[in-house]
């Protein structure tokens, strides 16, 4: 057997061991605290605006050089500006080694509470250089958010659900960066277990997800493991790039290192494989190191030509609700003309 393909069997293998052993974008701080998304995002499902929780134990007070954090400590205000509203913002740039500059997003997040336990989410950005809403929903709460419901234009939930699109798990399962579905969600937190069932109607094609994963510890050892179901409606003879698509996810931390993984199966019949594996450790508190896997096979024949790139990347936080991150990807072969690059990405968010 090929050294390759022995590397790429032991990536998928990693990927069901975690899952076995009961093991984000979910991002690795559900593996690193053993909590669910919701601990820290508005949305039950994770992503886009943050509670007071998230803006001030997660982002202020750990992601940050802890000399810098003290600072500004007397300078820190809270997102909600009244009882019943509260705000945020994401903007991210990419800098290329060519000094080619992109912007990944810039977006204002507006939540207001009329009334107990209702939510209205607003995530307002540009599309083409205009202002719009792009993602906009409400959510009924139930119990402290042990049961939920959600309907509006929101993003589906399906694997770790990671930051970075390019990825194959993310762009080969049909969710691009800007992946605002409109649909109706249905979520309960049972035994630890959130459990996430979704409709959606999408270019005249009904699209149903089902997403389920636990997060806790097994002393000293905190886990994340799930599972995620995507059935595409065909319309024409087509799914209009949202395949049908099953995913396994895990991940576990120990003390200062955390790893992730994904396996995808992609299409009606199996037709196609996505792997995603990442390993980070804490080498200060304020400065990370990342590495990244990706593996994409169109036919679930390893011999009849793949796809791959891998990524080293520093994420530095020098101060509060700041993020540098230096990385370097490799690709092989070249992915849709790209050769192998260096880029910063700068994330500004609170």
């Amino acid at each position: 057997m090929s050294s390759r393909r022995t590397g790429v069997l032991s990536i998928v293998l990693l990927s069901f061991l975690l899952f076995a052993a009961a093991v984000f974008s979910l991002p690795r701080f559900a593996a690193d605290h053993a909590v669910a998304c919701k601990q820290c995002h508005i949305n039950p499902t994770g992503g886009g605006a943050r509670n007071e929780f998230g803006n001030h134990a997660v982002a202020f007070q750990e992601l940050c050089i802890p000399p810098t954090k003290r600072l500004l400590a007397s300078q820190y205000k809270k997102p909600r500006v009244s009882d019943a509203v509260l705000v945020g913002f994401d903007s991210r740039w990419l800098v290329f080694h060519g000094r080619q500059t992109f912007r990944m997003q810039s977006d204002f997040y507006l939540t207001v509470t009329p009334f107990h336990n209702f939510d209205f989410v607003s995530r307002i950005g540009p599309f083409g250089g205009t202002p719009v809403i792009s993602e906009q929903y409400g959510l009924l709460r139930f119990n402290d958010t042990r049961y939920w419901i959600k309907a509006g234009t929101f993003q589906p939930a399906f694997g770790l659900g990671i930051d970075d699109h390019t990825a194959f798990v993310r762009s080969e399962t049909g969710h691009p960066p800007v992946s605002y579905w409109d649909g109706i969600s249905v979520g309960a937190d049972i035994h630890d277990v959130n459990i996430v069932a979704e409709a959606f109607s999408r270019n005249q094609r009904g699209i149903f997800n089902l997403h389920a994963f636990r997060t806790g510890f097994i002393n000293p050892v905190g886990y994340i493991a799930g599972f995620s179901w995507q059935q595409s409606e065909k319309y024409q003879g087509t799914t209009a790039g949202i395949p049908r698509a099953k995913a396994v996810f895990g991940g576990l931390n120990w003390d200062r290192f955390t790893v992730l993984g994904e396996y995808d199966a992609i299409g009606s019949h199996n037709d196609s494989m996505a792997v995603y594996g990442s390993a980070t450790v804490r080498l200060v508190w304020g400065c990370y190191l990342t590495g990244e896997y990706n593996f994409f096979d169109p036919d679930r024949h390893l011999q009849t030509g793949t796809e791959e790139f891998t990524r080293i990347s520093l994420d530095l936080y020098p101060i509060p609700f700041v993020n540098l991150r230096p990385s370097y990807s490799h690709y092989n072969p070249r992915h849709n003309g790209k050769a192998s690059e260096f880029f910063m990405q700068v994330h500004v968010g609170y």
